[in-house]
C-alpha cells in the first residue's frame, strides 16, 4: 500500500502560458503544477498457494487511483483529467521449477477513459479553438506465456 499526498505550486511564475482566449501570458504564481494529482495511492493484494506435484497459484490485484491534475502546462481545464480509480488484476499458474508460467492479466478492468496529456492545437483559433489528448489504454485482456531458459 502507498499513498501520496502532494502540494506542488509554482513559487513564482508570472509570466506562464495561457489557455485560449486568456492572452499571451498568465501569471501562474500559486497554483498547482501539471502532471500533479494532490492525492494518489495504490493498494497491492497477493495471495500464492501451492497445488498437487508441486505447482502453485498467484492471484494479483492492484487497485490504484489518482486525485484530478492538470494534462497541460498553462493549466487549461478544458484538458484537465478528473479523479479516476483503475484496477488491474491477475491469475497466474507457475511450475514446480518456476521454469514455465502461464498468466490472465486485466489491465484497467475498470475501463475507466484518461489522459495522461492534454492541450490546445497551436494556431488552431484560426478555425476555433481545438486541443488533443493522449488517452491511456482502455481495458485490456491478455494471456502471458513465460519461459525461463537456465
Amino acid at each position: 500500500m502507498s499513498a501520496t499526498y502532494l502540494k506542488s505550486e509554482y513559487d513564482s511564475y508570472p509570466a506562464g502560458p495561457c489557455p485560449f482566449g486568456q492572452g499571451t501570458t498568465c501569471n501562474l504564481t500559486g497554483k498547482r503544477l501539471p502532471y500533479a494529482p494532490k492525492f494518489s495511492g495504490t493498494l497491492n493484494a497477493r495471495w500464492e498457494d501451492g497445488l498437487a506435484g508441486g505447482w502453485t497459484y498467484s492471484v494479483d490485484g492492484q487497485l490504484f487511483h489518482s486525485g484530478s491534475f492538470f494534462t497541460a502546462g498553462d493549466l487549461d481545464p478544458f484538458v484537465a483529467q478528473r479523479a479516476f480509480t483503475k484496477l488491474d488484476a491477475s491469475i497466474t499458474l507457475t511450475s514446480p521449477n518456476e521454469a514455465f508460467s502461464l498468466a490472465l492479466v486485466g489491465k484497467n478492468l475498470t475501463d475507466k477513459t484518461t489522459a495522461h496529456f492534454g492541450d490546445d492545437i497551436p494556431l488552431s483559433n484560426i478555425l476555433g479553438n481545438n486541443y488533443e489528448q493522449y488517452v491511456d489504454p482502455p481495458r485490456t485482456i491478455a494471456v502471458q506465456l513465460q519461459f525461463k531458459f537456465r
